[in-house]
């Protein structure tokens, strides 16, 4: 998914990638058509917007559980862990826990970042 989403869409190098994309799962280059690499980026965006608030919505119950959002001052930033987390930088702006209904001001200063942007090992 990572992999599709690396270029900007509709670019000669995303185009590129995509295709190539395709071929390492099997498909033949002349089966698969710029119309399909738009879509299939458009999937994976959407499925990886999923993922993200849903990791989000549990976190988030956490903290609202835990109280944790009262107990510090300035924002919350969590590390995250995983393959796709740490090859896709847009995870953290997906899991957008502004979205949240219930207090959204509290959650207002929750960061969801890879390890390695916040310095975790």
């Amino acid at each position: 998914m990572s992999e599709l989403e690396r270029e900007e869409p509709r670019t000669p190098e995303f185009y590129t990638r995509a295709h190539k994309v395709f071929k390492d799962l099997g498909f033949k280059d002349k089966s698969v058509t710029d119309q399909d690499c738009d879509i299939a980026r458009w999937a994976c965006e959407v499925v990886a917007t999923r993922a993200a608030r849903l990791s989000a919505v549990g976190l988030a119950a956490v903290i609202k559980k835990t109280n944790a959002a009262a107990k510090v001052i300035g924002p919350i930033q969590i590390g995250v862990d995983g393959r796709y987390v740490g090859t896709n930088p847009a995870f953290g702006e997906r899991s957008d826990f502004t979205n949240c209904r219930d207090d959204c001001a509290a959650w207002q200063n929750i960061i969801l970042t890879s390890k390695r942007e916040c310095g975790s090992r």
